[in-house]
């Protein structure tokens, strides 16, 4: 059976059109059917969240990047829609046991929904870096460099109580989690953004969804 994702788009603003328009990389269809899954855009839609979500019958949903998180005030890019809706898919996925992977901003709501918090940082937007795995997680791939494209990220103390670090960035922010109870996990790098995908991406998100 091939697995239906649902994806959650940035929200673009196209002022000449008086338009708030939801936008989701082509490549995430690419990566998913990589992966053997088919990707299911999802629409911002906070009020119908839920009777939507189970009308599209989704086994997974993946949170992508863009856009800032609105609890850090003001700052650019923020679109308060998006964070409602988020919010619900968690909600939902919590209630009915479905995975969930994090990805950037994604990681980073998972952290907000459950209690943590976030910090600005240098030198992590269109740069590539090294990660540091902790060992005890063996399920872990074995990529070691990763892209970045983030101005926020979560220090050791930022991160929430019920999430557990996978593996840190050089600077000891957290670059992957996965939560204690529930079938969540977060990236902070863009596997889609990859000229190749990297096969342990790939093979993670198979993980992630159980395909």
């Amino acid at each position: 059976m091939t697995l239906r994702i649902g994806v959650t788009q940035r929200v673009e603003v196209i002022s000449r059109y008086n338009e708030r328009r939801d936008c989701l990389d082509q490549r995430w269809g690419d990566l998913l059917e990589a992966a053997g899954m088919y990707c299911i855009p999802l629409a911002n839609r906070p009020n119908a969240a839920s009777d939507y979500l189970d009308v599209l019958r989704l086994d997974g949903v993946i949170l992508s990047g863009g856009n800032n998180l609105g609890v850090l005030g003001e700052v650019d890019g923020v679109a308060d829609e998006r964070d409602s809706f988020e919010h619900e898919v968690l909600m939902w996925a919590e209630k009915n046991k479905i995975s969930v992977l994090g990805v950037c901003r994604g990681l980073q709501i998972i952290n907000n929904f459950c209690g943590g918090s976030l910090v600005p940082v240098d030198g992590h937007v269109s740069s590539r870096h090294s990660i540091i795995q902790k060992i005890e997680y063996s399920e872990w791939p074995t990529l070691h460099e990763v892209n970045s494209y983030h101005n926020y990220a979560i220090e050791a103390g930022g991160l929430a109580p019920s999430l557990i670090p996978l593996a840190f960035a050089e600077d000891a922010t957290v670059e992957a989690f996965r939560h204690k109870n529930l079938s969540w996990y977060g990236i902070m790098w863009h596997p889609e953004r990859e000229k190749t995908f990297h096969v342990d991406d790939v093979n993670y998100i198979k993980k992630v969804f159980n395909k």
